[in-house]
Formats: C-alpha cells, structure tokens, sequence
C-alpha cells in the first residue's frame, strides 16, 4: 500500500460542512466594491452643469476681477435728535453727501415730509411741506423721496458712489492613482476582490475631488495668493466668506426654522433678481421640508443639475413666498454646526471662475495620464481642476445661521 499523502488524514461517516478544509471552500465575494459617498454634491453641479455659470480666466495667477457698483442709499438715519415747533428743521444726518437742495425727505417715526433747502459740511435745513415739524429722535429712519426742484434751480452737485473691483482666484485641486504594472495587471484579470481596482480607485477619487472643490467653494477663506521663489499657490474665497466680507444679509434663528421666520429671511433679499436658490444643511433642510409641506401638501422634488437622469442628481424643492420663487436643496456635505445653516444665492450672481485650457486641454476639470520618464513599471493618473467660485454684488446673498 502506498503512503498517504503528508498531511492527509482518514475519516468514516457523513460529510458535514464542518469537515471541509477551509482551503478547499470557496469564497462567496461579489465582484463589486460598495463606496460610502454623499448622495449628491450640490453646488458643484450647480455651477458646472449650467453653461451660463461660467467665467474663464487666462490671468497667469488665475486672478479674475469685476467692478461692482450699487445704487445711491434711499434711506438715512438721524445722527442726532431735531428739534420741531416750527416750519423748518436743522437735521444731523449720517451721511451728508447724499442730500442736495431740493431733496424730498420722510421722517418714519413721524411720517412727516419736507424739502431740503440749504446745505452745510454736516447738517441740513429742511423746511416741512406744510405747518410745523414735531421733534425727531436720535436714530430715526429719513426716506429719501426723490427731489422737487424749482423750475429756475440751477443743476445741483453730482451725488456718486466710489466704485470697487473685487476679485478672486482658482485654486488647483488634484488627485493621484498610481499602482504598478503588476497590481493593474492582477485587477485586470480577477486577482483581485471587488473588480478592477485601477477603474474603481479613478472612479473614488472623481468623487474625492468634487467633495473637495463643495467644501472649499463654501467654506474657504478670503481669496489668497502667496509665494515662494516665484511658485505661487492661490487659494479662492469661499461662498460664506464673500458674502460676509461683501455685506450680505446674516440673520441668525433659535430653535428651529419656522414659517414666520423663514419668510421673514426671504423678506430680507430686496437687491438682485427674484431668481434665487437656498443650499440647506441636513437639520435646515428638513425644518424647511416641513414649512412646504405644511403649505402645499407633500410635493414631490424635482431632479435638476445631473450630468444625465439618474439618481447621482440634486433634488430641487420649490418654493414661493413674499414674491420671491426659491429652488431649495440639501447639503449632505455640511457636517457639525453648518447642518442647520442655510445659504441664499442669486442665481444671477454667481459664478464658477476657471482657468483656461492649457496645452493638455480643458483646467476646468481633466484626467491626466502621467507617464514615467525613468521607464519605472507603474501606472499613475490624476484629476486635476483649476477652478473658483465668484459671488458678485454679495449683497444679494444671505446666510440663515443658528443664534448659537
């Protein structure tokens, strides 16, 4: 009799699953990696799915400037209280160069109205319409009404804003695969679980980047651009930051966003267009889902700002109220406190600012694939963008935070 192979060991009876050599069981593994993501990144496709959201920019920093400019104020406050009981007043106004002889003015405390008659470095006489004027308090809101002038009066002194030029950025966002000719080879051809590794790992880090450019278009700083030895590293203003520096609205809340609260904010936007759309953190987003419900019964959303139908699109809640018509969308992306902010942009202010095409073809958003000098066995790639987000006249944007 020959000898048993090394090892090998003899048994009666039935076989039960137990008894198989775990080396001979083969493994059950379905052939696809599972990747944890958001549903949905939605302002970068908001901005880089629309045609008419884009600037493009051949400044060698990528520095993009626009000149901003508003109307002149209509509305002054008293910088110190009047005194009345006659047909003409002495007012203290905050800003002086706004009036010019002939203004027509509304005290609000008193809706009383008047004409500007005579000018100095800080103060003006203004003589009431008719009878005397009563006192004005410190702090008062003055409405300026337009001018009534003599049909004799001469032209009066140029009333002018200072222009400013804002600007900003892009900034380079990148990400890098590199395997060796081996490992593609074994992904290629079933050596590894979960398919090909090389096309799942290109395919996580598009992810990667667009996750990358949401956070930094809403949560960066002020645009920069600094240097060393000539290399420069340019960083674009984030969405929050510009609306802040540039005045827009900030108007904090407590508890949870109510009906009354939410229409108050809305309220709020008086300057741009009507054409608006609100990005909510998770928590912000469902208050608001219920204000919609609760007025037009339980609409279902709308898919807008996908590449093509499916289910990687952002879902668009719709919203009418105090004369404004406002697309709303969740942000999966704003963890911590930011989960309960909600961002108003105007959807004719906004912009993605992105380099322009270089000898490789589009810095807007590209695949490179790099190649070794040295002849080293490994295969690399990466996603490269040059981009930036722009909020001109931010005055028109607001921010809904928590109080605390």
């Amino acid at each position: 009799m020959s000898k048993l192979l090394s090892s090998t060991t003899l048994s009666q009876g039935t076989r039960y699953t137990g008894a198989f050599n775990t080396d001979f069981i083969v493994r059950d593994v379905e052939n696809k990696m599972y990747l944890i993501e958001p549903y949905n990144y939605p302002l970068f496709q908001y901005l880089f799915l629309q045609k008419n959201k884009s600037i493009q920019t051949g400044h060698p920093l990528t520095k993009h400037e626009w000149p901003e400019d508003e109307l002149i104020p209509a509305l002054d406050t008293m910088s110190a209280a009047g005194t009345g009981g006659s047909t003409t007043m002495t007012v203290t106004p905050t800003e002086i160069s706004l009036y010019r002889v002939g203004t027509k003015i509304r005290f609000e405390e008193t809706d009383e109205t008047g004409r500007v008659t005579s000018i100095d470095t800080s103060t003006f006489v203004a003589t009431r319409d008719s009878g005397n004027w009563t006192n004005v308090s410190n702090g008062t809101n003055i409405h300026l009404i337009g001018e009534a002038y003599t049909e004799a009066q001469a032209p009066t002194s140029f009333v002018k804003t200072s222009k400013v030029m804002m600007y900003n950025y892009c900034q380079i966002f990148s990400k890098f695969v590199s395997m060796s000719e081996r490992a593609v080879m074994a992904s290629m051809n079933g050596g590894l679980y979960g398919g090909n590794d090389w096309e799942y790992e290109m395919d996580k880090k598009a992810k990667e980047i667009k996750r990358d450019i949401e956070l930094a278009f809403w949560f960066n700083g002020s645009a920069l651009a600094s240097s060393s030895s000539n290399i420069y590293t340019t960083q674009t203003a984030g969405v929050i930051q510009q609306i802040v520096d540039g005045g827009g609205l900030v108007q904090p809340y407590e508890g949870s966003i109510g009906e009354d609260a939410f229409d108050n904010f809305l309220k709020q936007k008086k300057l741009g267009s009507n054409n608006a759309t609100l990005f909510c953190g998770v928590d912000a987003a469902a208050d608001i889902e219920k204000i919609v419900k609760a007025r037009y019964s339980n609409i279902g959303p709308v898919k807008k700002y996908g590449a093509i139908d499916g289910s990687n699109n952002v879902d668009v809640i719709t919203y009418s109220a105090v004369g404004k018509t406002v697309d709303i969308m969740r942000n999966p992306l704003w963890e911590g406190k930011y989960a309960k902010w909600a961002v108003l942009l105007d959807d004719e202010h906004v912009k993605l600012q992105h380099a322009a095409p270089d000898h490789k073809g589009s810095r807007k958003m590209r695949i490179e694939q790099l190649v070794k000098a040295d002849g080293t066995p490994l295969k690399e790639a990466q996603f490269k963008s040059d981009v930036g987000v722009d909020v001109i006249n931010a005055k028109t944007a607001c921010i809904l935070k928590p109080s605390v």
